[in-house]
């Protein structure tokens, strides 16, 4: 995966925002279905990290206009919520662990300043990640069990009896 600083340029030198904020953003634990976005910010300026998929991030001119695009939608959001765009910002260190998210899928985790009006205030960081396929090779190990008691064997059938020790993991989708 790769992260970088993206933004187009609003005539202002500075790609797309206005303020010196920067951000390391970094993805971990990442599996089919969920990732941990972790952001430091360079200084204690308000900001908004979010995931979205690439395809839709990748459909819009810079990353600049998809920011634009999606605080505008965030103003509108919070206000029809009963909260301001304030309520939903960001200072200092933040993580969070995105969940329901979909197997296979290529993101990007981003973050970018917002002051407490609503407005973009920085340039767009980005780290790409893909979440793992779901299945076999979807990272999740498991220690279940399985033993086959067959009695009562005739020449025409058989009573087979099936134990397993999934536990926790029947209750989403890998136990009996």
């Amino acid at each position: 995966s790769c992260a970088g600083t993206l933004g187009g340029d609003n005539g202002d030198g500075n790609g797309g925002g206005s303020s010196s904020q920067n951000f390391v953003v970094s993805v971990s634990n990442i599996t089919a279905t969920s990732a941990t976005v972790s952001v430091t910010p360079s200084n204690d300026a308000t900001y908004y990290f979010d995931i979205m998929d690439k395809a839709t991030v990748d459909g819009y001119s810079s990353l600049s206009e998809f920011a634009e695009a999606y605080i505008a939608y965030l103003k509108e959001y919070a206000v029809s919520s009963g909260y301001t765009i304030a309520d939903i910002l960001s200072s200092g260190n933040d993580s969070y662990t995105f969940a329901d998210i979909d197997p296979a899928t290529s993101y990007y985790a981003f973050a970018v300043g917002v002051n407490a009006n609503g407005a973009v205030t920085s340039n767009v960081t980005v780290k790409a990640f893909t979440t793992l396929n779901s299945g076999s090779d979807s990272g999740v190990t498991s220690n279940n069990t399985f033993s086959v008691d067959v009695t009562n064997i005739t020449a025409t059938g058989a009573t087979i009896l099936t134990h397993c020790n999934a536990g926790a993991l029947a209750t989403v989708g890998y136990g009996t």
